[in-house]
């Protein structure tokens, strides 16, 4: 392993965002959306947590949100087509909003982590640098997503 090979995985180890920030996104998209997100099955959130597992990259990760919501046509519609009273994942706005909160989620937050990340990942190639912004990218997505889930789960339980 060559000097920035094992730089490049130590930095890959580091938190590059505030842990909180993902979980008060999750509670505001919630507190926002409530009403709505209680009339959603609690297995369709695990389900909607589960997607993009194996994703690699931010495209990848939203182009498996994209098919759980909208489906992969002419194959299979998505949880917001099916959603024929529009009082769940078809209410409108409801996707698209959850779709910006997860872009969101995934942005790196302005903080001495973050400087100390770019500071030291400075040695890295450029491709390699992109890399692992990526991973830190989707690793926060979807730290957004369990948050948002285990907060659906709690409000399903306070009924």
């Amino acid at each position: 392993m060559t000097e920035l090979d094992r730089k490049a995985a130590i930095l890959e180890s580091v938190l590059w965002w505030s842990p909180e920030r993902a979980a008060w996104l999750a509670r505001d998209w919630y507190l926002s959306n409530a009403a709505i997100v209680m009339r959603i099955r609690a297995n369709q959130w695990e389900w909607f947590r589960r997607v993009g597992e194996k994703a690699t990259t931010m495209g990848e990760y939203m182009e498996g949100i994209d098919k759980f919501l909208h489906g992969d046509p002419p194959r299979s519609t998505g949880a917001v087509d099916r959603d024929r009273t529009k009082k769940g994942w078809g209410y409108p706005g409801l996707a698209e909003s959850l779709v910006e909160t997860i872009r969101e989620s995934a942005q790196p937050e302005a903080s001495f982590r973050s400087e100390a990340l770019e500071t030291e990942a400075a040695d890295l190639s450029g491709e390699q640098r992109k890399a692992l912004k990526e991973r830190a990218a989707v690793q926060q997505a979807r730290a957004f997503v369990k948050a948002l889930v285990m907060r659906v789960r709690a409000g399903s339980r306070d009924k």
